[in-house]
């Protein structure tokens, strides 16, 4: 199989380091892979393990841009004979639609985030099968893109346990320093602010405890770490901060951390970072927004907190650092369910499957809207096409008036009814029709 991912950039973030997780895994198991972004820190990792790049500006949000790309996009697409086409992100999506009609590539998204419900994101949920990394994010396109479930796929991300190995032993006796660390782009959603301010509270109780902020804010947003900086010295912690920006080595830093805290205030898609902590040996204390409650079960796994409590947060990391066996007991039962449910492995070969389905499937519509006797005379075509095609979905285009002839029809998924003096009735009406 011949996969192509698409997505903006790979540099640093859990989407691009799935991308390229995903893309070593292909190779390794037989597949060939090939990906576009507009470049990145992450591109020579990628081609060290046997992928292919192809540099585009497919990150810009530009019409015309975009539609010079599509063209580029299907040369590559016809010239490498790609099988599957998997877009991650927006605007990769659009390109990645229209490139890929008039070629055999198929089409499908992986849905990272959540959108705002606008046009520009329903692009989204236009594949044919939809990958979502958590059941929030599944209910979201089913809820806010009208997305039929039986199209969602969910399929939790990973982590490379090869690079996060349990490096980590927590001790029972009390330390001289602890550290708590925050990892992610620093953007208001990410609840760095008030992280902060429970760590306030933490070290007026714990002054032999040191804050380790790894991730920097984007270009554009760079004011709000400097916002973030004032905090700092308005609540005191000056000595006790340190902005590290962003790190290739985060498994080395995460030996060293006691605790990790994930401050988000609104829903994420997942949290991949909760699982690179987990999986070296570091308890988590996070907010219950979005995907988070999928990998973390309260008390069990980690430690669930309100988005925005700042006395909760600060009060269970206090707990944690105070009390070495509940650490060790929330990170021995993460590690089970990491090794049961996160592995590259897992997500991977569940991908596959999914991409194997969707080359499998295919939508069919059989259009009769005749006299009666036509319609019962399309019944042979419509068991022909059945059997030829076993895994498609079938649908039959029929007049209110011959509806009754096929239903319940055995080799049908269903039948769509032209009405053209009732509901269907006008130009409007039509388009909408033939829109469904």
């Amino acid at each position: 199989m011949k996969v192509l991912q698409i997505l903006p950039e790979l540099n640093v973030g859990g989407v691009e380091t799935g991308t390229v997780d995903f893309a070593k895994y292909l190779v390794k198991h037989g597949h060939q892979s090939i990906v576009v972004s507009n470049g990145g820190k992450l591109v020579s990792i990628l081609e060290q393990s046997g992928s292919k790049h192809y540099t585009l500006p497919v990150h810009k949000k530009s019409l015309w841009v975009g539609f010079h790309l599509i063209k580029i996009l299907r040369k590559i697409i016809i010239e490498e004979k790609v099988d599957i086409v998997h877009a991650r992100s927006r605007v990769p999506a659009w390109i990645a639609y229209f490139a890929c009609r008039k070629t055999d590539a198929a089409f499908i998204t992986t849905c990272h985030g959540y959108y705002k419900s606008h046009f520009f994101s329903q692009i989204m949920g236009w594949a044919k099968l939809i990958i979502v990394p958590s059941l929030a994010i599944g209910r979201h396109m089913i809820e806010d893109y009208k997305v039929p479930v039986e199209s969602i796929r969910c399929i939790p991300r990973s982590v490379d346990l090869e690079r996060f190995k349990m490096s980590k032993e927590i001790s029972s006796q009390k330390k001289s320093q602890y550290t708590v660390a925050v990892v992610g782009r620093i953007t208001p959603l990410k609840g760095h602010s008030y992280f902060l301010q429970a760590m306030a509270q933490v070290i007026r109780k714990m002054p032999n405890v040191k804050i380790m902020i790894i991730g920097d804010a984007p270009a554009k947003k760079y004011y709000y770490r400097q916002e973030l900086e004032v905090l700092v010295q308005r609540l005191g912690l000056k000595n006790h901060v340190e902005f590290l920006g962003n790190r290739s080595d985060l498994p080395e830093l995460l030996s060293q951390v006691d605790v990790l805290a994930f401050s988000s205030i609104e829903p994420e898609s997942f949290g991949r970072v909760i699982l690179e902590a987990q999986a070296v040996g570091v308890p988590v204390v996070a907010t219950r927004v979005g995907g988070v409650v999928d990998i973390i079960e309260d008390r069990k796994t980690g430690i669930l907190v309100m988005p925005k409590d700042v006395e909760a947060m600060a009060k269970e990391i206090m707990r944690v650092l105070n009390e070495p066996e509940l650490a060790k007991r929330l990170v021995s039962e993460a590690q089970k369910l990491l090794k049961e449910k996160f592995t590259i492995d897992h997500m991977a070969s569940q991908t596959i499957r999914v991409y194997e389905e969707l080359l499998k499937c295919a939508n069919i519509l059989v259009i009769k809207i005749s006299s009666l006797g036509d319609v019962i005379f399309v019944t042979p075509s419509l068991r022909a096409l059945r059997k030829k095609f076993p895994h498609s979905k079938i649908y039959c285009l029929v007049g209110k008036e011959s509806r009754k002839v096929l239903d319940g029809c055995p080799y049908l998924d269903g039948l769509i009814v032209y009405d053209p003096k009732g509901k269907d009735r006008g130009i409007f009406k039509l388009f909408r029709l033939g829109k469904k």
